[in-house]
């Protein structure tokens, strides 16, 4: 479990700031490295964690209600919910 100051809101604020800059190295990326085959693996692994981060910011978003979140399989205490989740 993560600790309680990790609930979803703060993840999700944490998501978005990451997904900032993931934009931010991708553009790095295309500007100053050269090779075409590092450049798409680079460019891939990006794209992927970006869509990776998305798609748990939406979950954290709706898991709320349920009072049972997680993210990549860790458990997140949801405020004013019962410890049992």
């Amino acid at each position: 479990m993560l600790p309680k100051s990790f609930d979803p809101d703060a993840l999700r604020n944490v998501g978005l700031f990451t997904l900032a800059a993931l934009v931010v190295g991708g553009f790095l990326v295309l500007r100053f490295v050269k090779k075409a085959v590092l450049r798409v693996v680079l460019l891939g692994l990006f794209l992927g964690l970006a869509v990776f981060i998305w798609l748990e910011r939406d979950y954290l978003h709706d898991c709320v209600p349920q009072c049972s979140c997680s993210v990549a399989g860790l458990d997140v205490q949801v405020p004013d919910c019962p410890d049992g989740g």
